[in-house]
């Protein structure tokens, strides 16, 4: 990955009964390397709720949210994104140590949509930045090469990035995986601070805390959707069995 903001248009589809949801995903089946990855997926993803993706590795999780993030097509089914906007955090960036960015650089990116690669920002560009430095406490490190940054410190960035894009639909791949309590804590509050103004926000996790806080809990196993706890008809349950 590189740190160019990761972001999709929206593709737009027919509008749900209520028009509430942000993202839809119908029968959606992905191949890959000989074999299906995804397979007969039906998710529909509500605005200002958190979904966490949990199950084992290789269930599925990471591309569900690349797909939803447009950067990965579907086989087979349908995609339908009604978000304005779309940003996807990915779990890791591999930046080279030569590249001459700073933290605040990385997290300017993420506004670059209304304006372009090393474009001037317009005001409310510098203000979603500015807050998303705040929201995740990275100003003491605001003119840090973002090459020396610890694998949290990196986390917060790349989630800063997805912030200033002010988007709809955040799409999140592990954010807390590795992280220390402090660095975790700081992601888990920046994200219900998106939930709590509208964002659809989905989340790939293991992270029993993330689980904990989500308003819906989807567990994918060998591609398949194998449980749905709290999502739209579905009455909550235990989610013990969802880890």
């Amino acid at each position: 990955m590189t740190t160019s903001p990761a972001h999709v248009e929206p593709r737009h589809g027919p509008p749900g009964p209520d028009g509430a949801y942000a993202a839809r995903l119908v029968d959606v089946r992905v191949h890959l390397g000989g074999h299906d990855v995804l397979r007969q997926v039906d998710l529909t993803l509500d605005r200002a709720c958190l979904t966490a993706l949990t199950g084992p590795n290789g269930a599925g999780k990471s591309t569900l949210i690349e797909v939803l993030a447009g950067v990965r097509p579907p086989t087979a089914g349908r995609t339908e994104v009604r978000a304005r906007s779309v940003a996807f955090v990915p779990q890791r960036a591999a930046v080279p140590d030569r590249l001459p960015v700073t933290v605040h650089d990385v997290v300017t990116m993420g506004a670059w949509g209304e304006t372009g690669p090393w474009r001037r920002i317009g005001r409310e560009g510098r203000s979603r930045v500015e807050e998303a430095m705040e929201v995740l406490d990275l100003g003491p490190l605001s003119r840090r090469s973002f090459a020396t940054l610890s694998g949290g410190e990196r986390q917060r960035a790349l989630l800063a990035q997805g912030l200033a894009r002010g988007a709809d639909l955040l799409l999140v791949d592990e954010p807390t995986t590795g992280l220390d309590t402090r660095n975790a804590a700081h992601i888990c509050e920046a994200v219900a601070r998106e939930v709590a103004r509208g964002v659809c926000v989905v989340c790939v996790s293991h992270d029993p805390d993330v689980i904990a806080r989500a308003d819906r809990v989807v567990r994918l196993e060998e591609g398949r959707v194998v449980a749905d706890h709290g999502g739209p008809h579905l009455e909550c349950g235990p989610r013990s069995d969802l880890r």
